[in-house]
């Protein structure tokens, strides 16, 4: 399977980013644009540790993101390739664009995680694009000030 940025569904899309991601056999696919500053330590809330248990490999194409786990942070910038092991939370900076590769599991993108139990994270928008293999479009938490502003209207 192959496919450019503009192929793959947009799943989430918000001021602070554009998600576009697919699921190709048994890995996770996504390129990810953040046009804001944007942690994401708010979305994990509720996993274990309040962490993202997946790993990760990707390459930054523009910008920097900084990855915290418990013991140390990391800084991966534009150029870079990079694998981000499991038990982090990512906060990217303005103008950052990804592309990025995970192992297809329930917790690829923790705000479908069953085990979240944050009520935020209960109210889901549908994913746009493919059925997942459920034969339903997948569900996804979009950003913290996308959903205030949509609750607000």
């Amino acid at each position: 399977m192959r496919g450019s940025r503009e192929d793959l569904p947009v799943t989430i899309e918000a001021d602070e980013a554009v998600v576009r991601e697919a699921e190709w056999g048994d890995i996770h696919v996504g390129f990810e644009t953040y046009n804001d500053d944007f942690d994401l330590a708010p979305l994990l809330k509720g996993l274990p540790d309040d962490v993202c248990q997946c790993p990760h490999y990707g390459y930054v194409l523009e910008g920097r993101m900084r990855v915290k786990y418990a013991d140390r942070e990391e800084d991966v910038e534009a150029g870079e390739a990079y694998y981000i092991a499991p038990g982090h939370a990512p906060i990217m900076e303005a103008g950052t664009e990804i592309v990025e590769f995970s192992p297809r599991t329930s917790t690829t993108r923790p705000w479908r995680s069953p085990s979240a139990t944050s009520p935020r994270r209960r109210r889901t928008t549908k994913a746009r694009g493919p059925p997942n293999d459920k034969g339903r479009g997948g569900l996804l938490q979009p950003p913290l000030s996308y959903r205030r502003r949509r609750s607000s209207e």
